[in-house]
């Protein structure tokens, strides 16, 4: 069993390997495992952890070591997904900035997702088709309130 000055510098390599996604602001597991630092080891390698928990804590940085080397995903990588994605398409449809135009989109009446969808009801300009976007956005917002 490891001593808890090495398991915090453990810790700490597996936080300056693992990498933040900007794509998922507030989401991304990355910036969760920095902001746990403090709580895991308050006075950093001077923090006293019980026997028990030092067993736990052992495993659960084994754990993290694995997942960061990839060892699960490397042997089963597909190029796609079972929806037909690649893996970059997969990585853009969970970011932010798409859940954001989802909850848009799904915030839209069913008329008026058809107009956006089909035919040429359909507006010309791209700025015209963000601008009911987000009017009806904005009426949502004010209906809340």
């Amino acid at each position: 069993m490891s001593s808890v000055s090495a398991l915090y510098r453990r810790y700490l390599l597996v936080c300056n390997q693992w990498s933040i996604d900007t794509t998922k602001s507030g989401r991304d597991f990355g910036t969760h495992l920095r902001q746990l630092i403090p709580k895991l080891f308050p006075n950093s390698e001077l923090t006293q952890i019980k026997t028990n928990e030092l067993k736990s804590l052992d495993q659960r940085i084994q754990s993290l070591e694995r997942l960061n080397k990839n060892l699960y995903f490397k042997p089963s990588f597909q190029s796609s997904s079972a929806s037909g994605l690649t893996v970059d398409e997969c990585k853009q449809s969970i970011s932010t900035d798409n859940l954001k135009q989802l909850a848009i989109d799904y915030d839209l009446s069913t008329f008026d997702r058809i107009k956006l969808t089909f035919g040429s009801i359909r507006f010309t300009n791209k700025s015209q088709d963000q601008d009911l976007r987000n009017d009806k956005h904005i009426q949502k917002d004010r209906k809340s309130n």
